[in-house]
């Protein structure tokens, strides 16, 4: 399984957005224990995703972000 989590923010990107990310992925971290990563947009948008290693185990199995 892989976990996804995002939100948006129409004024703009701010810390406590990101510590909410940062948390929500830790949260998600037994969903995906094998990578992690996050995607900010240009309009204040962040997503981030967890995944798990089950098929493609090599680092070109990635999700695209």
């Amino acid at each position: 399984m892989c976990g996804f989590v995002g939100l948006i923010d129409f004024s703009g990107s701010s810390i406590e957005h990101y510590a909410f990310l940062d948390s929500a992925l830790r949260d998600l971290h037994r969903r995906g224990p094998d990578d992690c990563d996050r995607w900010e947009g240009t309009d204040g948008e962040l997503v981030g995703f967890t995944r798990l290693s089950i098929r493609d185990l090599s680092k070109s199995g990635s999700q695209p972000m």
